[in-house]
């Protein structure tokens, strides 16, 4: 009878604790499989923006070139012929100013 009494007794603690532990189970199943989805949601995004900047690319690098009136200016994209040389003669200044300054440097 002292046994039958002590197992009801382990019983009726035992059972809340297995249902809590059943719960958190369950819960961090539910959390696990959230986590899951929202990082398989933010690759497939990542993966369309990196199409979507491939594709761009893409287009951008197809547009013909066209030459205009003007000598001086051929079109690729929105850049003209003018401001690359521009930027051609500036970058080249840039270098002549850091050759000077490392031959400097150099001899010293």
């Amino acid at each position: 009878k002292e046994s039958r009494e002590a197992r009801a007794a382990f019983e009726a603690v035992q059972y809340p604790i297995e249902q809590e532990y059943e719960r958190q189970r369950i819960l961090q199943n539910e959390q696990t499989e959230r986590e899951k989805r929202e990082a398989n949601e933010v690759w497939q995004d990542s993966l369309k923006q990196k199409e979507e900047h491939e594709n761009f690319q893409r287009e951008f690098f197809r547009k013909p070139v066209r030459e205009s009136f003007q000598s001086t200016t051929v079109e690729y994209g929105n850049i003209d012929k003018h401001s690359i040389i521009k930027t051609g003669k500036k970058l080249r200044t840039i270098a002549a100013i850091i050759l000077r300054i490392l031959i400097k440097a150099l001899i010293k």
